[in-house]
């Protein structure tokens, strides 16, 4: 079998993002996927158990830098969680549908009720009580 990859890179669409050049699109697809805090980054990483790096243009460290990740259009970068475990299938589409839902609210494309539900099924129990106040 042939080994999984070190790394994964998912692609963050910028074009409806409002700004005058991609460079400013992509900075605002960065800050929305990184989410208040890092708080969207983070709670995928919670979910797949994946380590995950938002690189490429709208990172402001690596616009600084002359890296060759700046160059690349925003993306994300998706490890092996430190637990070893390996990347899978389920673990990417999470993360690809986390992205496209928050592109989608960012952008005005869907409202925020529209694509919490699924995130707060899979969160469960904990998230139970937030819920119910959230349907009156």
């Amino acid at each position: 079998a042939a080994a999984p990859p070190a790394f994964v890179k998912v692609p963050v669409p910028f074009s409806d993002f409002l700004g005058a050049t991609d460079e400013e699109k992509q900075r605002a697809a960065y800050n929305a996927v990184l989410g208040n805090g890092a708080s969207n980054v983070r709670g995928m990483m919670k979910k797949t158990g994946c380590r995950l790096q938002l690189r490429g243009a709208g990172d402001r460290a690596a616009s600084a830098s002359k890296d060759a990740d700046s160059k690349e259009p925003l993306h994300l970068i998706v490890r092996p969680g430190l637990d070893g475990k390996m990347i899978n299938d389920e673990a990417l589409e999470h993360i690809r549908r986390t992205i496209d839902d928050i592109v989608a609210v960012a952008t005005g494309k869907k409202q925020p009720e529209e694509v919490e539900d699924a995130s707060k099924e899979e969160k469960g129990k904990e998230e139970k009580g937030k819920e119910e106040k959230g349907k009156e």
